[in-house]
């Protein structure tokens, strides 16, 4: 394999990048080929760990990503041993592929590095308060002022106007806002939060970002991008708000048993008499043909019944000896949820 090193000059600091040519066996050496966003400089200012993954997301097909450091005492303090330090599995999740600067942007130094580097960024990505960007010099009207053409792209909680625009960026308020948390989980249980807004909402940021460059090379106009964690949590309840939508009722509004499905085929889990648990995945109920039909009635018996929870399994376990006996199979098509 051959290394080629170029040298970068970045806010005033030389840099050494390499790059790994691979040999192709039987090929010679060539060069690999290139990425989609290869071209592009992403400045990233984020503290939110959706946002820092949205350009991760970016850097994976090419970007050149320099996440900016807040200079803070526990920076400064003294880096442990390599044998002592846990493993930061967030961080390597979220900054992979990254470099890093750390700055004081409190100071007119740091500031000044900031703005050299906005001019050479293609994509300013972050996730702090307006008030904290306003105060810095960092928002959209300053920066646009600075470089036109940037693309401009934050996370919000609840978006860039109204009242709660200077809400924190937590997805906890914004997956509370869009009334799921309380109907995800089985009647009589708490509130389920299921933490998937930051990651709907990276690949928002990532996409958007995507389509305002792919808008610029045609146009040569920069723009703002803004996601909201309310709009990550609204896409993940999609399905159901559109159901609702379409179907009204007070039935998308609370919490409903599993037993309680449109078609106890798909999706539904069942207990098993080893204290396991089985899901049923057939959402074409008439594309499994007649073969299905006998383990479809154990299955129907189990969603019509309001047996206690050791009647069902028994009912659960012969559904599974049910399907042998039917298709001499000893495996019936579904996989184990436990």
């Amino acid at each position: 394999m051959g290394i080629l090193n170029q040298d970068d000059d970045i806010g005033g600091h030389q840099e050494e990048r390499r790059y790994v040519v691979p040999r192709v066996q039987g090929e010679g050496s060539r060069l690999p080929m290139s990425k989609a966003l290869e071209d592009v400089v992403v400045v990233e200012l984020t503290t939110t760990f959706g946002a820092a993954v949205a350009s991760a997301l970016l850097a994976d097909f090419g970007a050149r990503v320099i996440r900016i450091e807040r200079v803070s005492p526990a920076r400064q303090a003294p880096t442990p041993e390599p044998g002592d330090a846990p493993w930061d599995y967030e961080a390597e999740l979220a900054h992979r592929n990254k470099m890093s600067l750390a700055l004081d942007l409190d100071s007119d130094t740091g500031r000044g590095i900031m703005r050299e580097l906005l001019g050479k960024a293609d994509v300013l990505l972050t996730d702090w308060p307006c008030l904290a960007l306003d105060q810095r010099g960092l928002d959209y009207a300053t920066v646009c002022a600075l470089k036109p053409e940037i693309i401009y792209a934050r996370e919000t909680g609840f978006g860039p106007k109204g009242p709660d625009r200077d809400l924190p960026v937590l997805d906890e308020l914004a997956a509370a806002r869009t009334g799921m948390m309380p109907i995800l989980p089985q009647p009589g249980q708490p509130p389920v939060y299921a933490g998937t807004g930051p990651m709907y909402a990276a690949v928002m940021i990532a996409l958007g970002v995507s389509i305002a460059l792919h808008h610029r090379q045609a146009t040569g106009e920069g723009q703002e991008v803004d996601v909201s964690l309310f709009a990550g949590n609204m896409y993940g309840a999609s399905l159901d708000l559109q159901a609702f939508l379409a179907m009204g009722g007070e039935r998308f509004l609370h919490a409903a048993s599993r037993l309680d499905a449109g078609n106890p085929m798909s999706g539904v889990l069942y207990p098993s008499s080893d204290g396991r648990w089985v899901c049923v995945t057939m959402p074409d109920t008439t594309a499994g043909g007649r073969a299905f039909l006998p383990w479809s009635a154990w299955i129907q018996t189990i969603h019509d019944s309001t047996a206690t929870k050791s009647g069902a399994a028994n009912t659960g376990w012969k559904c599974c000896a049910s399907w042998r006996r039917f298709s001499g199979s000893s495996r019936p098509p579904i996989g184990n949820a436990n």
